[in-house]
């Protein structure tokens, strides 16, 4: 009997000891490895998959075309053409392609297409007349160039004058020519004080390489 009791005592502390280290073992034992999300290289991101639609390149910049209302006083505002204009141009009857449309003074837009086969279309639309609308030349606006420190007193011929004479310009450009190409925008000076700016504004000058 005696026997017995002890060993049954000896079986439950072997299972008390066989728990005790299975608990032990999984508190030390590493965490399993999270799931890693898979790495794309940048080439593998740039990479369109099959069956996706091409992306379309960007189109080319091509003329530009002024459009202006014939009669100011029927259309008086700049979206006020816009309007019209996109009324009476179809892009996809006439073949041809519009990059943007941009609101000016005087009432008008311009109109950028992407190539000259298109300008010349708009232009020879007689939709557009018939809408009250006309075509024009789109303004270039010239370089502005400034001086500042000058004799507010001096004027402008003369200051023509010294510009030549400082600069040698030869032959090439006379006073007369000089005069023809620069025109005073604007001139400005703080109060007070004997010196002024001038902002002249010039036009593009090609230089003979003869």
């Amino acid at each position: 009997m005696e026997l017995e009791v002890a060993k049954h005592k000896l079986e439950t502390a072997k299972a008390r000891a066989q728990a005790a280290t299975a608990g032990k073992l999984s508190a030390s034992a590493p965490p399993a490895p999270e799931s890693t999300v898979a790495r794309i290289s940048y080439a593998g991101a740039l990479k369109i998959s099959k069956g996706a639609p091409p992306k379309p390149l960007p189109a080319a910049r091509g003329p530009v075309i002024a459009i202006y209302p014939a009669n100011e006083e029927s259309t008086k505002t700049a979206e006020e053409t816009k309007k019209i204009f996109k009324a009476s141009v179809d892009p996809a009857k006439m073949n041809i392609q519009v990059d943007k449309i941009k609101k000016i003074g005087n009432a008008g837009v311009i109109v950028q297409t992407t190539n000259m086969e298109s300008a010349i279309k708009i232009k020879e639309n007689p939709a557009l007349t018939k809408a009250g609308l006309k075509i024009g030349e789109p303004k270039q606006n010239k370089p502005l160039v400034k001086f500042s420190d000058m004799d507010n007193y001096i004027g402008f011929d003369k200051f023509l004058e010294e510009l030549a004479a400082q600069n040698s310009m030869g032959d090439e450009w006379s006073l007369e020519q000089l005069a023809k190409q620069c025109k005073l925008s604007f001139k400005k000076r703080r109060r007070g004080s004997p010196e002024a700016s001038y902002v002249v504004e010039c036009s593009r000058i090609e230089k003979s390489t003869d």
